[in-house]
């Protein structure tokens, strides 16, 4: 018999991390638990968050150096460029978020994620629940 547990974090320690890689961590978050997480639902596209994840690194590096190597006209279209990479990056967020709320109280049986805290505080409310849950799927 096989079991898929979710990674135990303190959602503070998520919360830094989110926080210090200008989203960098979120889609790291997803990918970190994808054993668990397509075994729970199969809606999750795990492909466009590695690509959400390397375009997050991608203009992390770019804030950090890039101003350095671009003239005001690339500076700019690099700004352009990212908003449209971050507002797609929200849908994504969204999407993913609550896909795995769906699949874990469907798992459960029973409604545990409050709407308005998914909505407000993501992968960090989700861990929270995670963690005290311990929300384990075994294979016989």
């Amino acid at each position: 018999m096989s079991e898929y547990k979710f990674k135990q974090s303190n959602p503070g320690i998520l919360f830094l991390l989110s926080n210090l890689t200008l989203g960098a961590y979120v889609p790291y978050w997803f990918i970190s638990r994808k054993n668990p997480l397509q075994y729970l639902t199969s809606k999750l596209n795990f492909s466009t968050l590695y690509i959400m994840l390397g375009l997050y690194i991608f203009f992390l590096a770019y804030y950090v150096i890039g101003g350095v190597f671009l003239n005001e006209l690339g500076q700019n279209l690099m700004d352009s460029i990212s908003w449209i990479v971050t507002f797609w990056g929200f849908g994504i967020l969204y999407y993913s978020t609550f896909r795995i709320v769906e699949a874990v109280e469907e798992n459960m049986g029973e409604r545990v994620f409050n709407r308005f805290f998914v909505l407000l505080l993501h992968i960090w409310y989700i861990q929270f629940v995670l963690n005290k849950t311990q929300l384990v799927r075994r294979e016989e």
